[in-house]
């Protein structure tokens, strides 16, 4: 959480229940929206891969940390969409 914002790690794949590195899907983000209708939900889709140890992001707070004052510490390649790492 930060300020008016939720961000949520997910993955955004129809591989979702085959892939035991997932923690959060599009159904997800929806029901956390319903929870909190008067912030913003943002989704982050992350790289996941179960063959690759070093090419996944478990969870979102691995790759993003949110310091203050406008400031943060961003691993963009474990973001999937530039537009994600841009946000």
């Amino acid at each position: 959480m930060h300020n008016e914002h939720i961000f949520v790690g997910t993955h955004k794949s129809d591989h979702f229940n085959n892939c035991m590195v997932v923690r959060s899907n599009m159904q997800g983000v929806e029901y956390i929206k319903e929870l909190f209708p008067n912030k913003i939900v943002k989704e982050f889709g992350l790289t996941k891969s179960i063959t690759e140890p070093k090419e996944n992001a478990l969870h979102l707070d691995c790759c993003l940390q949110l310091l203050g004052k406008g400031k943060a510490i961003i691993h963009r390649e474990s973001f999937r969409n530039k537009e994600d790492y841009e946000y």
